[in-house]
């Protein structure tokens, strides 16, 4: 098969194996959608024929790509319950509401080369402008005003062009997990959430289709909608290995099987071909075999006036999410921010300079992030500025995981400084922290 020129060299598979192309193109589908798309969950998609899928016009795509650019696909969860019974509905705790909206958003980049892949969640309570009135609203509520509001939403207020879209639907996770045997989750804690169902004891147990979508679709934890995230990232995984691992790749007929019962759960826009999918599709075996590492807009959650009512929204931090989307654009690996539970031990100390309210901003990006900080004080150095990472001898690494996170530089402590040992980073807080962004800062106008 020829490569396409955007993609530059296709890799070989492996020995002595030559699927046949309507295989491979199934194959493709399963991981475009399989290991990127959630909807509070996580998704399978095959597509056995070409046109089995549904195939939607959205104008707000970037479909003149500049040479070089990576190409960009947004892989959308919508919840949408219309095609469920009533009794579905209780069975799965999935309440009374109407409509649609995009409860999971997860670009999935990929560099012209072909050689970085990067994944990124988006927050569904991310706070973006509104294109109905112009105030603001929860990205995940633009979807209701079709799907060229969302991609326009993660195009304006993220700052990540999308080229390519790809929506799966709760039945398409129920469906997922039953064809896949079911999928193995280990958990450290026991998991209880009446509104999503969730009942489990800590330990490995294989988990049903309504058991998934109880578990992906739970916020129980102290971080809300973060740690649903990382519920949903951390199924994505499982499910991905034991696609790629598992025998379901090698049994083309059972494939098939799937590729039939599934295809009505998948929407993608009209100009996604199948060259592209069969391309991607090897690009994320190699992607999922690595770990699948996955990376969220960083942000903190704040109170905001929205038509007269306060809700609760998620504010992109914009030193960190601006340095996200400088690496993707230009098509870099996006650097590590560790493991929830690498954050969870991270303990970062915050240097105030005097600038409390960037200290508060700061410190609710670590939380909602994942990271412990342990207090502030007055700090050694002023940041000026710019908010600067300080990275205490042997806890280098530790140190490049904030530095990501909150996009800023990276200094070595002096060794004639005097901190609390206790503490592995500090961060001096800068100007550049208390600058609201987006959608945020229009909030803040309209709230002034």
């Amino acid at each position: 098969m020829d490569a396409d020129p955007r993609w530059g060299p296709v890799a070989a598979g492996g020995p002595g194996r030559r699927w046949p192309r309507r295989l491979v193109l199934a194959t493709a589908f399963v991981l475009v959608a399989g290991v990127t798309a959630t909807l509070g969950s996580a998704a399978l998609v095959v597509l056995d024929v070409e046109n089995s899928r549904e195939q939607v016009a959205i104008g707000t795509l970037d479909e003149e790509r500049e040479e070089g650019a990576p190409l960009n696909i947004l892989v959308v969860g919508s919840d949408g319950r219309d095609e469920l019974s009533d009794e579905e509905r209780r069975r799965l705790s999935l309440g009374t509401f109407e409509g649609q909206r995009a409860d999971t958003n997860i670009v999935v980049s990929i560099s012209a080369d072909r050689s970085v892949i990067n994944l990124v969640s988006i927050p569904r309570d991310l706070v973006v402008t509104d294109p109905g009135d112009q105030g603001i609203a929860k990205i995940t509520e633009t979807y209701q005003l079709g799907r060229e509001a969302l991609v326009d939403a993660v195009q304006q207020d993220v700052g990540l062009p999308v080229n390519h879209y790809v929506e799966v639907s709760i039945t398409g996770f129920i469906d997922t997990v039953e064809a896949v045997g079911g999928v193995e989750m280990c958990l450290d804690e026991p998991l209880r959430d009446r509104n999503s169902g969730a009942d489990f004891e800590a330990g490995c147990q294989q988990f049903s289709p309504e058991e998934a979508l109880a578990y992906v679709r739970s916020r129980q934890g102290a971080l809300g909608d973060f740690e649903r995230i990382q519920r949903q990232q951390t199924f994505m995984r499982a499910l991905a290995a034991r696609i790629v691992d598992g025998s379901l790749l090698l049994q083309p007929t059972r494939l098939r099987a799937v590729g039939d019962q599934l295809a009505d759960s998948i929407v993608t826009d009209d100009g996604l071909g199948v060259d592209v999918a069969l391309e991607l599709g090897q690009d994320l075996q190699r992607l999922v075999r690595g770990g699948l590492p996955m990376v969220t807009v960083p942000g903190y959650t704040q109170d905001l006036l929205d038509g007269g009512v306060v809700k609760d929204f998620v504010v992109p931090y914009g030193p960190g999410l601006e340095a996200l989307v400088e690496d993707m654009v230009a098509g870099r690996q996006l650097p590590s921010r560790g493991t929830a539970e690498q954050r969870e031990g991270t303990r970062v100390q915050l240097w105030t300079g005097g600038r409390a309210s960037a200290t508060g901003v700061v410190d609710a990006t670590l939380g909602y992030g994942g990271f412990s900080t342990v207090g502030t004080a007055e700090g050694e150095y002023d940041a000026g500025a710019r908010t600067t990472v300080w990275a205490r001898r042997g806890s280098g690494e530790q140190a490049r995981w904030v530095a990501a996170h909150l996009g800023a530089p990276l200094r070595e402590l002096p060794l004639d400084v005097e901190v609390d040992q206790d503490v592995d980073v500090f961060v001096a807080v800068g100007d550049d922290a208390g600058e609201p962004v987006g959608a945020a800062a229009l909030a803040a106008v309209a709230d002034g």
